[in-house]
């Protein structure tokens, strides 16, 4: 049985969990349907079971990853996900589409076998290439290798572990919630990937108004 639980929103913050029997669709899909609300301040996901780690059909899991990508790029919010299963192939994909990553000391990373199709499926090779750079994507890839959570910190996979990785992941997603800054350093982090850098920096300066809160108003009476 498919355990998923969609948290509803609260302090603007959508909140998934997803455990035992869910797989990356039904991920996918939990989240498109937590992120609908239109002025997000964080998405929280949480991952206890393997849906971060397909079997079977990789071309399937492919267009999961991408669906997934969809609809947190739609939240238009920072996003932390929180792992304690295994993490492979699509998965791992899926998983480098989140702003913050936290993992469970248990948790194992892989690009999976070569011949299972999940790099071609997805789009794994570029995001691994660019997280971790091209000879520790290569040697994932071409090896099989297991990372346990030490190592995928190493690397750069995830940005912490913790064993109560769930509710770190809640304290920072709080964190965001109370600070209008996070969701503006991410829309100049985005800008930085698709504009040079001098329209990128120009952009980022753009959004500082947006930062200062705004004057109070006056409202005492003329004399």
């Amino acid at each position: 049985m498919r355990s998923i639980r969609d948290e509803g929103t609260e302090m603007n913050i959508a909140t998934v969990a997803v455990g035992a029997g869910a797989d990356l669709a039904d991920l996918a899909t939990a989240v498109r349907d937590a992120a609908r609300q239109t002025g997000l301040a964080a998405v929280l996901v949480e991952v206890a079971g393997e849906a971060l780690d397909p079997r079977g059909d990789q071309v399937a899991a492919g267009g999961a990853a991408a669906r997934l990508r969809a609809a947190l790029r739609r939240a238009a919010a920072p996003t932390v996900l929180a792992v304690t299963g295994p993490v492979g192939g699509a998965g791992l994909a899926a998983l480098l589409h989140f702003d913050v990553v936290l993992s469970a000391p248990t948790s194992t990373f892989t690009a999976g076998d070569p011949d299972s199709g999940a790099l071609l499926a997805s789009d794994l090779a570029g995001l691994l290439t660019r997280r971790v750079g091209a000879g520790r994507a290569r040697q994932l890839v071409l090896t099989g290798r297991f990372l346990g959570a030490a190592t995928a910190l190493d690397w750069g996979l995830v940005a912490g572990v913790d064993p109560q990785c769930a509710d770190r992941a809640g304290e920072l997603a709080r964190s965001w919630a109370d600070s209008p800054g996070a969701g503006l350093a991410l829309r100049a982090l985005d800008a930085a990937q698709r504009l040079p850098a001098a329209d990128a920096a120009g952009y980022a300066r753009d959004l500082l108004p947006l930062l200062a809160p705004a004057p109070a108003e006056d409202t005492r009476s003329d004399r």
